[in-house]
């Protein structure tokens, strides 16, 4: 009876961690996205292309300076969102004992160094500590700076901001995904064994206490 409540608890534990491994699947999605397209903005402004088009049309700088705010917002919100999913995989995987912990492990902690890069910390404590994520006003000046100075030094911090910092996170976020995905293989390769061990197994000791 033990074995049997023991084998409901732990099926209980998989179809919660699938619900989050779900959840985390679509978040890790809009988190790359959003990354992504942040970055291309980067690259049509510093490379100038940006301009041109304000020029021809400057109606859609409105539509440039939405684009940023919604891919900051949705980064921000998803990335908390999908530290959480992590969280609570390992928690479930923990409590379920359903195997994987060590990479449940590393992909949260991976996903909290990713979450430390997307804070706006400037906005939120009023640092002067770069960061993955910027608003159009922030790139349109570091753009005018950079282009307006020949300055070697500026230049290496700009460019460390936007694209440097961009790619650890990328390549954290990557990680994180790997990290979990490998774990999430685990969880069903040790509830598939247990499966087709666990009624057996069961009704076995339930024959032999008889």
């Amino acid at each position: 009876m033990t074995d049997q409540r023991e084998w409901q608890e732990q099926a209980d534990a998989f179809e919660a961690y699938q619900i989050f491994q779900k959840v985390k699947h679509v978040f890790f999605w809009l988190l790359l996205i959003g990354l992504l397209v942040m970055q291309c903005t980067f690259w049509l402004t510093d490379q100038g292309v940006m301009d041109n088009i304000l020029d021809k049309a400057p109606h859609l700088q409105c539509w440039a300076r939405s684009v940023i705010v919604f891919c900051y917002v949705t980064i921000i919100v998803s990335a908390v969102i999908y530290c959480l999913s992590l969280w609570m995989g390992l928690n479930l995987a923990l409590v379920g004992r359903l195997c994987g912990l060590a990479n449940c492990s590393k992909a949260f902690f991976l996903s909290l160094i990713f979450l430390v890069f997307t804070v706006p910390w400037p906005q939120m404590l009023n640092w002067e500590i770069p960061g993955v994520l910027f608003t159009y006003e922030r790139l349109l000046e570091a753009y005018s700076t950079i282009h307006s100075e020949e300055d070697y030094f500026q230049r290496m911090l700009y460019y460390s901001q936007f694209v440097a910092l961009w790619v650890v996170a990328f390549m954290l976020l990557l990680a994180a995904q790997r990290t979990s995905s490998q774990a999430g293989k685990q969880v069903r390769r040790s509830i598939a064994r247990f499966a087709e061990r666990g009624p057996a197994s069961v009704n076995d000791k339930s024959a032999q206490n008889r």
